[in-house]
């Protein structure tokens, strides 16, 4: 075996005890008993350790057999982006690794208790803990200007907080406080479907928009989230209100976009870059666009009318795709993230950028995030949440350490309009293809020109490689400013 073969062996190894962890956090999310949750973070703890051992200390003396300078194309590009990865996981020690593991999975425990009393005092103590803790790994990182510009890296490499708010700011000015005029029908969505017949139904659907379910399967969890086991066992969740049938769906179809990527990687050289999804950014591009750039258009929402009519008929007999499709494009301020209009969304983003940015800055303290969150949800959505569990406590992020995945759900819509633009100007039937529910033409392009990538290249390596430029953050105004109109 020459030393190349001994690498990805050995990468393969590391990517089978990363799965173990993913299984075990996907357990725990749905299925684990809740007594369960101290020796659960123990068992985390474990795996991290091994994976964290495997990531450094192992790979170091396999890599330093390796010649970059022998190697070409494919191989060359994938050793140097190991190398660069090895750099950057050897800068955290072991046991900081482990804490944070044990510790997060402890958060989200208690994160989730603190969600259902709404009281974010039960979830406090143990974000204070998850704050320290991230500080310490971004001065292990060792960044420019600012700390939370280390943990940024982690989800879209090379970001810093400057370049997103150059990103982001003039999206918000646009659009601050926009409105659309009030819709004067009734929701079609609102209609009482019990849980059971909405899971059966979101089953059904996401089987007809490409998902795999020899390869995966969807769950109910607290919050929806997506969770590649393997290449071959890719797990969603879902929430379900049973008088919003809108609350689940578009959660689902958002997952959904997750999945269809990690399914859609190279089979070969699991645990390389050449089989590993790129960034955070080009994942959230993916759900955001099948949930708002497919999921909100016209040509879509004639589908799903047949859908609905076709998999709920006792509750959809008389659906108009003209009205779901105004429901879905109205600009109204919501509280929750989640269930925002593409507009308001993208304020709720700004709104937590600028506290978890200021909190591992070390600008406030977690005590303070109550009060700032709900004076900053007064400042740019005119909202005041009645809750700790509408405001503060709604996302899960902080709780699972994920602080700088924020952006990435801004970034990677305004990725996704530059790709459905890009696919509209050279599919000219894209509409009938959508109305007919024929997506396999999506699929096949996805695939070959952003999936097949893997981390071979950055997310803008991929976007102009893909649509021919760079982000054009102009396109995402303008698909907005095209399919919505404003009251002012």
């Amino acid at each position: 075996m020459n030393t190349l073969e001994k690498l990805y062996q050995h990468l393969e190894k590391v990517y089978h005890f990363q799965s173990i962890v993913s299984l075990l956090s996907w357990d725990q999310e749905t299925n684990m008993p809740e007594n369960a949750f101290e020796q659960r973070s123990q068992q985390m703890g474990l795996m991290a350790s091994l994976v964290h051992r495997n990531k450094t200390s192992e790979l170091k003396k396999i890599l330093q057999d390796v010649n970059l300078q022998e190697l070409k194309d494919k191989d060359f590009l994938i050793v140097k982006r190991v190398k660069e990865d090895f750099e950057k996981w050897s800068k955290i020690p072991e046991k900081l690794a482990v804490k944070l593991t044990e510790l997060t999975s402890q958060a989200q425990y208690h994160w989730d208790k603190a969600k259902k009393n709404n009281d974010f005092q039960l979830f406090a103590p143990y974000l204070e803990d998850l704050v320290k803790l991230k500080i310490e790994e971004a001065n292990y990182l060792g960044y420019e200007a600012c700390p939370y510009d280390a943990l940024l890296d982690d989800y879209e490499k090379g970001l810093k907080s400057k370049d997103f708010e150059n990103i982001i700011q003039p999206v918000v000015k646009e659009f601050y406080q926009k409105r659309t005029q009030e819709i004067d029908i009734q929701n079609p969505f609102k209609r009482n479907i019990p849980v059971n017949e909405q899971l059966s139904f979101a089953n059904q659907f996401i089987k007809d928009l490409g998902f795999d379910f020899s390869r995966g399967r969807q769950d109910l969890s607290s919050h929806p989230f997506s969770n590649a086991i393997s290449i071959h066992d890719v797990r969603i969740t879902t929430r379900i209100l049973e008088n919003d049938l809108q609350y689940m769906l578009y959660s689902t179809i958002h997952e959904t976009g997750h999945a269809l990527y990690e399914l859609g990687l190279n089979t070969e050289l699991l645990g390389t870059p050449y089989s590993e999804t790129c960034s955070l950014t080009i994942h959230e591009s993916q759900s955001r666009f099948w949930e708002n750039n497919i999921g909100r258009s016209l040509a879509f929402c004639k589908f799903l009318a047949k859908k609905l009519q076709e998999y709920l008929p006792k509750y959809f007999n008389d659906v108009n795709p003209e009205e779901l499709f105004a429901v879905l494009n109205e600009v109204k301020p919501n509280f929750v993230r989640t269930e925002s209009d593409e507009v308001s969304y993208h304020l709720h983003i700004a709104l937590r950028f600028e506290l978890e940015k200021a909190l591992i800055n070390q600008e406030i303290k977690v005590q303070d995030l109550p009060s700032l969150w709900n004076e900053k949800m007064q400042n740019y959505l005119g909202l005041v949440p009645t809750s700790d569990s509408l405001g503060v406590l709604q996302d899960v992020h902080w709780a699972a350490g994920l602080f700088g995945y924020f952006p990435t759900y801004s970034l990677g819509s305004f990725y996704a309009a530059q790709i459905y633009q890009h696919l509209k100007s050279i599919y000219p039937q894209f509409d009938n293809n959508i109305e007919k529910g024929e997506f396999d033409f999506v699929h096949k392009w996805l695939k070959e020109n952003i999936f097949s990538k893997g981390r071979m290249f950055n997310s803008n390596e991929i976007l102009q490689q893909a649509t021919g430029s760079n982000l054009k953050n102009h396109i995402f105004s303008d698909y907005i400013l095209t399919k919505i109109k404003f009251t002012s």
